[in-house]
């Protein structure tokens, strides 16, 4: 399990050999919980078609505000490349501009404390290569 303990950052652009970001207003920053509801995992599979990697980004968005519901629904509408960083510090790029991720949620006041007042999410898509390590220079 892969734990986030600051933010998630959000692409929708980039080159397939470097991440270029010429433009911010596709940026999405998606503030999350730092108590271990962060979490990245990948599975991988093989059919008719040949290898895949399924990537799974989810957490806790703290908060049921009006600003959070406003990027939210965005998120909701739109299709994205996932910059985390995993627990173990590294930097992850999950899908592309031809295989992007869809975002799901659901908000709840649940049972738990870290349940109450946030919104769970998720991001996922099946790639045909695993989520690709980045360095930043």
């Amino acid at each position: 399990r892969v734990h986030c303990h600051q933010s998630l950052h959000l692409v929708t652009t980039m080159d397939v050999q470097q991440l270029t970001l010429t433009d911010d207003t596709d940026v999405v920053e998606i503030p999350s919980f730092a108590d271990g509801t962060f979490s990245f995992t990948e599975s991988h599979g093989r059919d008719e078609h040949g290898d895949w990697w399924q990537p799974l980004v989810s957490g806790r968005i703290p908060r049921h505000n009006p600003d959070n519901a406003v990027m939210i629904e965005t998120l909701e509408r739109g299709e994205w490349v996932v910059l985390c960083q995993d627990g173990n510090g590294m930097l992850r790029l999950c899908g592309d501009e031809q295989t992007p991720l869809s975002f799901s949620t659901e908000a709840t006041t649940g049972e738990a404390p870290t349940d109450m007042n946030s919104t769970a999410f998720s991001f996922t898509g099946k790639l045909g290569h695993p989520s690709r390590f980045l360095s930043i220079s």
